[in-house]
């Protein structure tokens, strides 16, 4: 017989009204899917609430919705079935797993904005260098509704995948060009615009002219370079990076810029 390998968690009853939800990492609670959940309720769907205990108090770490369900139908004292994990020291700890338990790729069902918001807590390397960069130049990372306009990432995918094609100089250089150029407006920190300016400065960083650039650019609204750029023949970035390339290019024969970008 196999040996039955041990697990990280205990299951317990506890009642609906004790537990909490970690807003530091957690999303908001969704009350229409609640209500949702309520009107069409079925025992084959209601898992067991992953819970941690901290500061004397139970804390949701994964099941938030399943707990209001249980608790708008049933009430306070109904007992929840839950797994307790108690190899979980922290709240970082709580976020890194609550990160890994809504995997984009493996379940579907966390958003980028809530992913950011967790990976923040969890003190993630990668994700406080993005954000501390970008809140040099007065740029900010939404981890939350209603966090738009100017000075708000629109395309924090597309500033990932710039972040990750650089160093930190290259990447500081962008974030110079691009706020510079248009002062955080909120049509240029669109992805065509992050993607097609982040291609730029990596093919040609060291031999454009930093201030006829921003100066070009500064002529140009973002929304016109993103028109273009989509009716380019070019492919993916390019296509954005190739109409800042002819707005440097434009009207000058000196210094002007080779056609790299494939």
């Amino acid at each position: 017989m196999a040996n039955t390998p041990s697990h990280p968690y205990r299951f317990q009853l506890i009642p609906a009204g004790e537990i909490k939800i970690n807003r530091l990492y957690q999303r908001p609670l969704n009350t229409s899917r609640v209500k949702r959940l309520v009107q069409k309720f079925d025992w084959h769907l209601v898992n067991p609430v992953k819970v941690v205990f901290r500061n004397g108090e139970w804390y949701a770490l994964d099941g938030q919705h399943t707990t209001a369900m249980l608790l708008s139908k049933f009430g306070a004292d109904y007992l929840v079935p839950c797994l307790i994990y108690e190899d979980i020291e922290n709240w970082t700890e709580e976020a890194k797993e609550f990160i890994k338990g809504n995997d984009r790729d493996l379940r579907k069902v966390l958003s980028l904005r809530d992913e950011w918001k967790a990976l923040l807590v969890s003190n993630d390397e990668r994700a406080v260098n993005i954000k501390r960069m970008c809140g040099n130049y007065n740029l900010k990372i939404p981890t939350d509704k209603g966090e738009t306009g100017n000075g708000w990432i629109g395309a924090v995918s597309a500033l990932e995948k710039v972040y990750d094609s650089m160093d930190a100089v290259k990447f500081n250089e962008f974030l110079r060009v691009l706020t510079s150029a248009w002062g955080g407006k909120r049509e240029s920190l669109l992805a065509p615009i992050i993607s097609g300016l982040g291609r730029f400065v990596n093919v040609y960083y060291g031999e454009y002219d930093r201030a006829n650039l921003i100066k070009r650019l500064k002529r140009n609204e973002p929304m016109l370079i993103i028109r273009a750029g989509k009716a380019s023949a070019a492919q993916g970035q390019n296509k954005y990076a190739r109409e800042i390339l002819n707005i440097y290019n434009k009207s000058t024969t000196v210094g002007r810029l080779p056609d790299k970008l494939g």
